[in-house]
This record gives structure tokens, sequence and C-alpha cells, in this order.
């Protein structure tokens, strides 16, 4: 279950909501539930995973 909601929030942060309502919007108590959950799975933030996806399909 953990890991759909991670997935979900991944879908979401390609886009431009704060990380906090993508937090809510995927079952999270918070923003800090969310990034404390996303760094156990994939070993970033989802501020440096936004980064990282953004500058990756830029042209």
């Amino acid at each position: 279950m953990l890991r759909a909601r991670i997935d979900h929030a991944t879908a979401l942060l390609g886009g431009d909501r704060p990380v906090a309502d993508i937090a809510v919007a995927c079952g999270f108590y918070d923003q800090a539930a969310l990034t404390r959950a996303f760094g156990r799975l994939t070993g970033q933030t989802p501020a440096q995973f936004r980064r990282w996806s953004r500058g990756r399909t830029a042209p």
C-alpha cells in the first residue's frame, strides 16, 4: 500500500502542486510524513526528485 501511495506522489510531483498538497492527496498526514516515506523508498526527498525529474525532461 505504501508503495502505491509513493508511486502516486511520484506522478504528481511532475506538476506544480505544492508538496504539502500532494502529501495529503496521497493519504499522508502531512508533508513531513511523505518526505520520510519517500526518502526510505527512493533515497531522495520529494523536492530532490522534482528537481531531478524537471532537469531530465527539460529541452
